[in-house]
């Protein structure tokens, strides 16, 4: 049978030209910050932006792999979401900053999912603030606004989710209430984006996790499969966060970013399938 043609690569994002111009310094001097840089979005993120000519740093921990980001040129800060110091040195003298780092995970402590995700994002704004960062790129996710079961359709103005049980989605809003009460101050200008479930290649959560339940006969569809799902592949994204720096009306907004593309449950799972016998 013919292949389904969902989920299938966007064009790549290198058909795109950052307008430099509305942004020197990110060529010149000042250049920007990506924390999170090692990891599925943030690596793909800060070599997206050095291949595009500009000045790009990365902050990276201690026992992060390093290899992929100075293969591709990009300067490692090293520092952690938690260390307010190590923040504060690599966010002086940046124009822009994008937050990606996080933790990303169906399991874990709640006290840890508000340590990375509500009190690392409190410590990257004060940084942004204290050093004088132009703009900060955060870094958000659809789950914020739950899984509404009524058939209604969500956008940017939808509340949040009333009342979540899972710790993730707790610390994610949490983390974008205080990028929203931050906005403006000491010159801070914010944008937030919310992403569905990040996938393509290099990818090593979501995708993977699902191929191999799969192999072994142990993914379940909930139901019909017939409800949408949020997909947003990594390159998208990233043109997404390259846009948001790019266009100055952006700042102070809040953006859905994914494939444009409806998807249902079951094609998605079953798309993975075809792709997996291969």
């Amino acid at each position: 049978p013919a292949k389904r043609r969902i989920m299938r690569k966007p064009p790549p994002v290198t058909a795109m030209t950052p307008s430099t111009a509305s942004h020197p310094a990110l060529v010149t001097g000042a250049g920007s910050l990506v924390s999170g840089a090692t990891g599925f979005l943030g690596c793909r993120l800060a070599e997206t932006l050095a291949g595009q000519g500009l000045r790009v740093r990365a902050l990276a921990r201690t026992t992060s792999d390093l290899t992929r980001l100075s293969r591709a040129g990009v300067g490692v800060d090293i520092g952690d979401v938690g260390d307010r110091r190590s923040l504060e040195r690599a966010v002086e003298g940046r124009e822009v900053v994008f937050h990606t780092a996080g933790l990303v995970t169906d399991w874990g402590n709640a006290d840890e999912f508000m340590r990375v995700n509500r009190d690392g994002t409190a410590n990257v704004i004060d940084a942004c603030r204290r050093m004088g960062v132009k703009h900060l790129i955060h870094i958000s996710s659809l789950t914020v606004l739950g899984l509404p079961r009524d058939g209604r359709r969500i956008d940017e103005e939808s509340p949040y989710a009333a009342a979540p049980s899972d710790p993730y989605t707790q610390s994610k809003i949490a983390a974008e209430k205080l990028a929203q009460a931050a906005q403006d101050q000491r010159g801070l200008r914010i944008t937030i984006l919310r992403p569905g479930a990040i996938w393509g290649a290099g990818d090593t959560l979501f995708l993977p996790r699902l191929v191999a339940l799969m192999r072994r006969g142990r993914m379940p569809c909930v139901g019909s499969g017939k409800n949408l799902i949020g997909l947003s592949h990594v390159d998208n994204l990233v043109q997404g966060c390259m846009l948001a720096m790019e266009r100055p009306h952006c700042a102070g907004r809040i953006y859905h970013i994914t494939d444009g593309e409806p998807v249902t449950l079951r094609q998605a799972l079953n798309a993975i399938a075809d792709r997996t016998e291969e």
